[in-house]
């Protein structure tokens, strides 16, 4: 036995020995430093075993880049104990396979590894990873899907289920990257469907599709996993066999369409509309007749359509614009992807419901007037899924804002849905103005004393959210609380404005409803009777029933807190009794909405924190709270996405605090429709503050003798007050030359006229605007030391000095943003500001930030300019470079990935900016453009025309040089 163990020693050192010289060979110390760490580690450790695999692993590892070995080495040594000896060579082997196509993606496997092999058990974890290393031969990104998947193959009781499951999927993925990347990352769906009723026809009919094409089949798997959580129980193997077959026979006509129907089809068919599929498609299929592109349009954009109308209504919709368009197939297709207003307008005109834009103005009056505080709306749509559960009426607060539904079209009569709307306000403004997230942590630690929490249980709280989270069975205290708390604000809202009782009694009906008798459906039924004032007889005989009434509706000093305790009381009352099936149901009520408290929690930590800054870090919340376990309604309540959830708010907050004046909405050019988007980008008007004055004294001492020449040269420009014209039929006073000339004239028989000297007023009657780019890019540092918003700054200033003297009405304006919805307008000086102190203050505010969605800002600055009276009207535009912003370009196409890569991606903007400058021009105002771009001549030229632009290649001649172009372009 000890000769064995020394031969095995010998083995060991000879494989070290090899290693150590291939690291040297690397000739890198960083390695060799990461070696001799890892080595001591195992060798202190004294598992030979573990120690013998883990260099049989690295030596699998030393083909790949110097990143990917010292990952290993920095990593793998922590894993002993975790994962076994033979499933360290496979863990090694499949990060090399994966390393040998994108060691970025290698290094984040080896990385993660502890974190996910500690979640399989030691036997499962050999025979998954050499699966892993199996597909990374033929399908490398299928396989970190795999890899990343493990865990929850890994608590999958049928491991017979498990095997089918990744035969199947190698098999796919043999056939195509993407379409074996999708299949895997389908794992999910297996959590919210039953594995044994639906794999073999799913996989079966995915094969289906791949038979046609890839990438049908790859939208298939993409799009079932979300299908399957919107449908829920409706997800059955039947309805899986007609959808999946319905995509068959549109793939078998368009592919491009089959796609837009598989990925339009959770939105759509799990938008709890009442959308039957055979319709939905049939429809489609009948568009598809007369053309591809309006059939794709009509699946893209079905969802959207449902968000402000009804599936007649949007029926009706389509029937009625196919009559309208005729044969013109371009102009359906423009109508199914709602890009016109004409569109838009056709959809509005047939529709019954209404929308929150439509009725926010009048509903922020209503609520302010009412509660006497401000109200911010928001769609509760941006929310997140597992927030909303999908429901199209759903509503809640974080604390600061209020969801409410986009649409409402509940009832056939516009006024009902907005009474309903406006109830549905009232509603969460009463949580708002009665406190009922207003629990400091010491009233929350006392509740838990005063409901009888176990002192082990109580722990330490910050936040409802927390406490609720303290009962065993969390979703049912919420929703106990949530019934309770409705009571109460409903009760004292009714107290406190009696108008309102016939809108509470008319929304609050609850449908009849019947649960068996002792079970939790049940009790929850008859305690959403009573929060609604609606008991039945056996309500009133229950103990926590009295208390209700006691406590909440018969006390008109209620508070949180005691909710809170009734709260309890029904939690003990209906925690042991059976749920009916599947998660507990009860009536509600229309107007209301849902109670959210991690979603106030997530925003209270947003606002102690927030502070206005030029870009966000990744947002990490502190919320302390258990996920259910997998497949249940709790499982999203992780610290992932909360963090999300947490970066979704910071960026409300950010647009909310950034002092908008006036907002205003814009057409954008689509140069793919050759149509406009209608009301496309959001417009805010930022005055900026005054701060310090330093820059612009600073740039008058640097620029003293070319600001003094210009103001001389300028001042040589201004007209006289009033010029003198002789000879004139008519004027104000006799021109005594022209007299004394007719008298000498007369004698030789010449004829005379005009004896008067006439005065006329000459005004030099321009306007301008000029507008800065104030991206982020302008921030770049140039030899001088100063950036290039630094030379713009400077060049305005020398400019305004100028035009002081001229007279010449201008406006200085700057401009950047961050998508469709956050194009900053930067207010510096108005047409009719003086440019004093407080201006100049101002340039010390002006910072780079964001990108350039240019023509929103040119529209706007034309707008602005529409304003003024004037002959000349001038828009001087000042940039670094061409248009661009993160969604300023056409839509990726659903499966011409390559020719999408290989299109030109700025087109879109360019097009968009020239339409934007052709409309300025045909409002009497002349655009120009001066740019530090030394590539500007490959693009401007398109968008401004010969003559409408100026490349400066030398940025710090700026200054210099725009006095002389503005003297050029208006005398």
């Amino acid at each position: 036995m000890a000769e064995i163990k020394d031969r095995a020693k010998h083995v060991w050192a000879v494989d070290k020995s090899t290693l150590e010289g291939v690291l040297d060979g690397k000739m890198n110390p960083v390695l060799r430093e990461a070696w001799q760490q890892a080595v001591a580690i195992l060798e202190t450790a004294g598992d030979e075993e573990f120690y013998q695999h883990w260099l049989a692993g690295t030596g699998e590892l030393m083909a790949a880049s110097w990143e990917v070995i010292w990952e290993w080495l920095h990593r793998s040594p922590g894993t002993l104990g975790i994962v076994t000896p033979v499933a360290l060579v496979r863990w090694a082997r499949c990060s090399a396979l994966v390393a040998r196509y994108a060691p970025a993606e290698a290094v984040g496997l080896i990385r993660s590894g502890r974190r996910i092999l500690a979640q399989i058990p030691p036997d499962m974890q050999q025979s998954l990873l050499e699966d892993c290393a199996i597909l990374a031969r033929i399908n490398w990104p299928a396989a970190t899907v795999l890899y990343a998947s493990l865990p929850m193959l890994a608590q999958w009781p049928d491991r017979g289920a498990v095997k089918r499951w990744v035969q199947a999927g190698l098999a796919l993925a043999g056939q195509d990257v993407e379409m074996g990347r999708a299949y895997f990352a389908a794992h999910s769906l297996w959590q919210k469907a039953s594995f044994s009723d639906l794999f073999v026809p799913w996989v079966t009919w995915g094969q289906e599709l791949a038979r046609i094409t890839p990438v049908v089949a790859q939208a298939y798997f993409s799009s079932t996993p979300v299908l399957a959580g919107a449908l829920g129980e409706q997800f059955s193997a039947s309805f899986l066999a007609e959808w999946a077959d319905w995509a068959r026979l549109l793939a078998e006509q368009d592919v491009e369409t089959a796609i837009a129907f598989l990925n339009s089809s959770p939105g759509v068919l799990g938008s709890g509309t009442g959308v039957a599929l055979k319709e939905w498609v049939e429809c489609g299929r009948e568009l598809l007749i007369r053309n591809q592109k309006v059939a794709r349009s009509f699946f893209e954009m079905t969802h959207r359509a449902l968000q402000q109308a009804t599936w007649p209504e949007v029926r009706a919709w389509v029937e009625r614009a196919a009559r309208e368009c005729g044969e013109n197939a371009e102009k359906l297709a423009e109508m199914m992807a709602l890009a016109t207003r004409e569109s838009m307008a056709l959809l509005a005109g047939l529709r019954q419901g209404i929308t929150l834009a439509e009725e926010e103005r009048s509903l922020v009056t209503y609520g302010a007037a009412l509660f006497e505080r401000p109200v911010v709306l928001k769609p509760s749509n941006i929310l997140p899924v597992e927030i909303t559960g999908g429901d199209r009426l759903f509503a809640t607060t974080d604390g600061r804002r209020v969801y409410l539904p986009e649409n409402v079209n509940v009832f056939p009569v516009r006024e009902k849905n907005q009474a309903l709307l406006r109830l549905m306000l009232v509603h969460e403004m009463a949580h708002l103005a009665e406190g009922t997230y207003r629990l400091t942590a010491a009233e929350l630690a006392e509740a838990a004393r005063r409901t009888g929490l176990p002192e082990a249980q109580r722990g330490e709280v910050s936040c409802l959210e927390e406490w609720l989270d303290l009962f065993p069975d969390y979703a049912l205290m919420r929703t106990v609380f949530e019934l309770v708390e409705d009571a109460r604000v409903d009760h004292l809202t009714r107290v406190r404005y009696p108008g309102l009782v016939r809108e509470y009694h008319e929304f609050g009906r609850l449908a009849p409803v019947s649960f068996p008798s002792g079970t939790r459906e049940a009790g929850l039924a008859s305690l959403a009777r009573l929060s609604l004032g609606q008991p039945a007889p056996e309500d009133l005989a229950i103990e926590p029933g009295l208390l209700l009434q006691q406590k909440i509706l018969a006390n008109r000093s209620a508070t949180v807190k005691d909710s809170l305790e009734v709260a309890a009381a029904w939690y003990r009352f209906l925690a042991d009794k059976p749920a009916a099936g599947g998660e507990a149901r009860y009536p509600q009520a229309l107007y209301r909405g849902r109670l959210r408290p991690d979603l106030v929690a997530v925003n209270a930590e947003v606002e102690a924190e927030f502070t206005p800054v030029k870009s966000r870090q990744r947002a990490e919340s502190r919320l302390r709270v258990r996920p259910g376990p997998p497949g249940t309604a709790t499982a999203y309540r992780t610290g992932k996405f909360y963090g999300a959830l947490k970066s979704l708010l910071q960026g409300f907050s950010q647009e909310e605090y950034t002092a908008y004046r006036n907002v205003y909405y814009y057409d954008e050019w689509d140069v793919t429709v050759a149509g406009y988007k209608p009301d496309w980008c959001r417009v805010g008007e930022v005055v900026l503050q005054p701060s310090t004055r330093r820059f612009v004294e600073q740039t008058l001492r640097d620029y003293y003798g070319l600001i003094s020449t210009l103001k001389r040269y300028f001042a040589m420009l201004r007209p006289d007050r009033f010029r003198r014209y002789r000879r004139q039929e008519e004027g104000e006073q006799e021109d005594i030359d022209a007299i004394v000339e007719a008298w000498a004239e007369r004698a030789v028989g010449a004829p005379a006229t005009g004896f008067m000297i006439r005065r006329d007023k000459r005004l030099r009657d321009v306007t301008v605007a000029f507008l800065l780019d104030l991206s982020g890019s302008t921030n770049q540092v140039l030899d001088n030391g100063k950036t290039i918003l630094d030379i713009e700054k400077e060049a305005v200033i020398i400019m305004a000095e100028a035009l002081e003297v001229i007279g010449d009405r201008y406006a200085l304006y700057g401009f950047n943003g961050e998508g469709r919805q956050k194009v900053n307008f930067y207010i510096v000086k108005e047409f009719n500001e003086p440019y004093g102190q407080q201006v100049q203050q101002k340039f010390g505010g002006m910072v780079s930030d964001g990108l350039t969605r240019l023509g929103a800002a040119i529209r706007h600055a034309t707008n602005k300019l529409q304003s003024v009276e004037a002959a000349v009207k001038l828009l001087l535009i000042l940039s670094d470079g061409r248009p661009y912003d993160v969604d300023y370009c056409a839509a990726k196409g659903n499966s011409d990935l390559r020719s999408w890569l290989s299109a030109d991606y700025t087109l879109y903007a360019r097009e968009d900016c020239r339409m934007a400058l052709r409309e300025a021009r045909m409002k009497c105002i002349t655009p120009f453009c001066i740019t530090v771009d030394r590539k500007g001549k490959e693009y401007l030229e398109e968008i401004f025309g010969p003559g409408g632009y100026v490349v400066i290649d030398d940025v710090t001649m700026l200054p210099e040089k725009l006095p002389l172009i503005y003297k050029k372009l208006t005398v």
